[in-house]
């Protein structure tokens, strides 16, 4: 019986403490939130954006990566892919 009172009145003290700091802080808070919000908006807005430019990036390093498995001396001699491969990749598009 000792122990939950020993533990009531520690958790009131830390809900007393709890309140006081977001009571001192409200203001801040508040102001917190609102560019919490501001910031999401802009993110929810672009996330169409973002997403299509990743989307084609991620599709430039498959065929990228593609095609240095097949002609890996390209890294060092350089070149273009044949031009039947660049007509194909242009029909995907």
């Amino acid at each position: 019986m000792n122990n939950i009172d020993t533990t009531r009145s520690t958790l009131d003290q830390v809900l007393d403490n709890v309140d006081e700091l977001v009571s001192s802080n409200k203001q801040d808070l508040q102001i917190s939130v609102r560019k919490l919000r501001t910031a999401l908006e802009t993110i929810s807005a672009n996330i169409d954006a973002i997403t299509y430019h990743m989307e084609g990036t991620s599709r430039n390093m498959h065929e990228f990566s593609r095609y240095l498995r097949e002609n890996p001396s390209a890294l060092i001699r350089g070149g273009t892919p044949p031009a039947e491969e660049m007509e194909t990749q242009e029909s995907r598009q």
